[in-house]
């Protein structure tokens, strides 16, 4: 290859490159890796968080770790009527990234994906889909997409996922097909009991009634808590863990915050399981 060939050729691999970086493109064909997310999460002081569904809804609250208190920062309430909540936090900036269902009950969805700013004091709903991942400046998410149901004497909307992977900008704006993207599993339940993705050094599972943490490069093992009717899941939020658990006699279900180290554990809510 001459040499005014050699520098053509390395003079394109530049411009593909810049180009990737600007139009946000992976140009290797490599999967774009993101955090899984959960429960809640923890920026600074504050952990953000809201459990829903069976048997629990409640709108995004914010726990200051420090005071050890909570409160609420945006209701899951539309205009006094209830809705199944929100799951899948995450927050970048100044703002939460969440789904919030709009329906209620367990016999169908409406799905969205909210912008909500991190003191509650507004929203924006960004796209109809689930499992919005942030990756840099966006978000990819399985799409969905609005239908009206028939039940006879009424109409009612519901949303139903299409099973193709978008992304767009942190807005909403710029909505394009996505190839889909790899994801760090940062939690676990006591059905898979299966480990999480190392975490700072740690992966973290359920046995019998008890969390575990264990040491990816020795393989040491600490319990963290335990549960009088067992853990049923779990998601790590960076320096904390967020439990669902079983506990006293008959349905009763608790939820807690605890640190990765198993200090500071603290029951967040409490309630009957139900639907």
């Amino acid at each position: 290859m001459s040499k005014i060939l050699k520098r053509v050729f390395a003079l394109s691999i530049c411009i593909i490159l810049l180009v990737s970086e600007i139009f946000n493109i992976n140009v290797a064909g490599a999967a774009q890796t993101g955090m899984e997310t959960g429960y809640g999460c923890q920026v600074g002081k504050y952990v953000y968080y809201a459990f829903e569904m069976g048997g629990v809804r409640m709108g995004i609250r914010r726990y200051n770790t420090k005071t050890k208190k909570s409160k609420e920062i945006f209701s899951y309430k539309i205009n006094g009527e209830e809705s199944n909540g929100f799951y899948d936090i995450s927050v970048k900036g100044n703002y939460i990234y969440t789904v919030w269902d709009q329906y209620y009950g367990t016999g169908s969805s409406r799905t969205y994906i909210y912008r909500i700013k991190k003191d509650g004091s507004g929203s924006k709903r960004l796209a109809c889909g689930i499992k919005p991942v942030v990756i840099g400046k966006r978000i990819y998410y399985e799409k969905c997409k609005e239908v009206q149901v028939d039940y006879g004497d009424f109409y009612d909307k519901e949303t139903v996922w299409t099973g193709k992977m978008y992304s767009m900008k942190l807005d909403g704006s710029d909505k394009k097909k996505a190839s889909p993207v790899k994801i760090k599993k940062l939690t676990g339940d006591w059905v898979e009991n299966k480990k999480t993705d190392i975490i700072n050094g740690y992966r973290y599972f359920v046995k019998g009634k008890n969390l575990y943490r264990e040491k990816a490069d020795t393989g040491k093992v600490k319990r963290l808590m335990s549960s009088s009717d067992g853990i049923t899941n779990f998601y790590v939020c960076n320096q904390y863990i967020l439990v669902k658990a079983r506990y006293g006699k008959g349905d009763k279900m608790a939820a807690y915050i605890i640190k990765t180290n198993g200090k500071d554990k603290k029951r967040l809510a409490s309630w009957l399981a139900a639907e």
